[in-house]
């Protein structure tokens, strides 16, 4: 991956971290979800097979602290098929409920290059932003 590919992969994951923040900006008011915090965190996190790129946004409540979440992952894949090393760039997300039960996926998605990933990842963000949290998880019955 050339230099520049890199930077434009890590200003689409800005713009996917900024999409989640605003989602969960959105949702924290008191009259949407009273008694719900919506939090948002992200991270790069180093496993044997290397980095992962992870953006989530949960909601946690005093009596339930894992309400609902949406993930968001990206990473390069180097270790399957024929293509391994060769830059491969996966990206994939997903919606959990109570206790990280899954609701949805989306992907993973596999890229062979940085504006196919980056494109990945809008529409990863779009699938999250789109999902119909459910009410029951988030203690709207």
């Amino acid at each position: 991956m050339r230099h520049h590919d890199g930077l434009e992969l890590i200003h689409a994951f800005g713009s996917a971290c900024e999409r989640l923040n605003t989602l969960a900006f959105r949702l924290n008011s008191p009259c949407v979800f009273p008694g719900v915090a919506f939090t948002t965190g992200a991270d790069i996190r180093l496993y044997a097979n290397g980095p992962k790129l992870e953006k989530w946004v949960e909601a946690t409540s005093e009596a339930e602290p894992n309400l609902f979440c949406w993930w968001l992952e990206l990473w390069a894949d180097t270790e399957s098929g024929d293509d391994a090393g060769k830059g491969i760039i996966v990206v994939e997300a997903c919606t959990t409920g109570v206790d990280g039960e899954p609701v949805g996926q989306y992907g993973p998605h596999r890229f062979q290059n940085a504006a196919a990933a980056a494109d990945g990842l809008a529409k990863a963000v779009e699938w999250l932003v789109a999902q119909p949290y459910r009410h029951t998880d988030i203690g709207m019955a």
